[in-house]
């Protein structure tokens, strides 16, 4: 019995992944519009009053994993380890091996968008962490981004935190608290902070603390949240808050999308739910190959302008294709 209520998928987190997945790829989708010169947008567009839609979307990923994690992982850590590892790298190294032979017999290089990286770069793609390093120094990066590196390190600290969000749960919020401002206001990383694992933790950990502490979001809630997630979103804020913008409306946005999917999953029928489990499962696939098939398709059309129609029919075959490559 145990076993099966583990096994047991919650839809409201193939909901709350369909939704962070769907952001992140209508952002995307926008950028290369951008990028190559082709007037319009899907939906939102790139940006909102602090920051950018994607903004909303990785925070989304982030409390998940922690949520999930929570709710699933035991003590034994070499398992939770090796399901870790069989789940992301197998398809990871495949997929970087096609796109790697794609590129290089239609660039003539394998690494053809940055200057020649130093061979022992290669490690921190065997690794996964090469996107994660990309923005300091030239890597081999080519699919993916650095939201998978700084997942994996939130993945090798896990059991340190789980411990400490079961054990001491207030010394631990208030340690993981405490380093996401130190950092932030004596930054000494080459990276971006909002790429920073130190200033994304706060994000994972928000979703191990709901997964072992907190119930359904109620109504009152989900309608408090709601209006602070609007208020982030169309009220412009000094620049120098946007870091702690996007910490407090990604948490926001996931208890909002927490209250849906409990609310959709009582109204909505048994292959309605299956759509959202269908993807759910197929979106790592498609989180590492989107960035690759929207811009080779996308740049085809570069400086051409397309309509409204136009637009949506070329979002709906590339997002086909995700599906075709997964």
């Amino acid at each position: 019995m145990e076993k099966e209520m583990k096994n047991k998928r919650i839809f409201k987190y193939d909901f709350i992944r369909v939704t962070g997945m769907l952001v992140i790829l209508i952002f995307h989708f926008n950028v290369s519009l951008a990028a190559h010169n082709i007037p319009g947008k899907i939906l939102f567009g790139i940006y909102n009053a602090n920051g950018s839609y994607a903004d909303i979307g990785v925070p989304l990923f982030f409390i998940l994993s922690g949520a999930t994690l929570m709710q699933s992982a035991r003590r034994d850590f070499k398992s939770f380890y090796k399901k870790r590892f069989l789940a992301i790298f197998p398809l990871f190294w495949l997929a970087y091996f096609i796109v790697l032979i794609y590129y290089f017999l239609k660039y003539k290089s394998i690494h053809p968008f940055v200057a020649q990286p130093e061979h022992w770069t290669a490690l921190l793609t065997i690794i996964g962490i090469d996107g994660y390093f990309a923005g300091v120094l030239p890597t081999f990066y080519l699919l993916g981004e650095w939201f998978l590196g700084c997942l994996l390190f939130m993945y090798l600290l896990f059991p340190l935190l789980q411990t400490g969000v079961k054990k001491y749960p207030k010394i631990t919020a208030f340690l993981v608290i405490m380093i996401y401002f130190i950092v932030i206001h004596k930054y000494v990383f080459l990276e971006s902070k909002f790429q920073n694992i130190w200033v994304r933790l706060p994000e994972f950990v928000f979703g191990m603390y709901l997964a072992e502490y907190c119930g359904k979001v109620k109504k009152v809630v989900c309608l408090s949240v709601l209006v602070i997630t609007v208020m982030l979103l169309f009220v412009p804020l000094a620049d120098r808050f946007l870091i702690y913008i996007v910490t407090v409306r990604g948490m926001t946005c996931y208890l909002t999308c927490d209250f849906l999917g409990e609310q959709l999953e009582g109204k909505l029928c048994w292959w309605q739910k299956n759509i959202f489990e269908w993807l759910s499962r197929y979106s790592f696939a498609i989180y590492l190959l989107h960035h690759v098939i929207s811009e080779q398709i996308i740049s085809s059309y570069d400086g051409i302008a397309l309509s409204n129609i136009e637009l949506v029919l070329l979002f709906i075959i590339v997002t086909r294709l995700y599906n075709f490559y997964r």
